[in-house]
């Protein structure tokens, strides 16, 4: 991330602006919070992070199904069985697909609503 200067134009006059320099990160340093209020990549909604945790719950299930998936879809399998393979698939990734659409509406929405205001 870049740094960001507050008093950027008086740390450009003369002898003095070392000293404005020098204080800027005494300040930075101090109140690091101070500077970073209002950073889009610093701010993390509630919403933000309950998406995160559907996106990891989400990756954990597929990969708990993936063994009970390829042995219903193995070569010789039946037909029943292959089906219910790509069901059981289907089902979570269905599940999922409304849930995180749930989450983002609801995140959306509130940000259309905060800054429409």
């Amino acid at each position: 991330m870049a740094t960001r200067f507050v008093f950027k134009f008086f740390g450009s006059i003369g002898p003095a602006g070392s000293l404005v320099g020098l204080t800027e990160k005494v300040c930075t340093a101090l109140y690091p919070w101070a500077y970073n209020f209002g950073d889009e990549s610093q701010m993390e909604s509630e919403i933000d992070v309950q998406l995160r945790e559907m996106r990891e719950k989400y990756i954990n299930d597929v990969f708990k199904y993936r063994g009970t998936f390829t042995k219903k879809t193995a070569e010789g399998m039946d037909e029943k069985s292959v089906n219910d393979g790509y069901e059981g698939l289907i089902k979570i990734i269905k599940t999922y697909i409304e849930k995180t659409t749930r989450l983002e509406k609801n995140k959306y929405m509130r940000e259309r609503l905060y800054y429409k205001s």
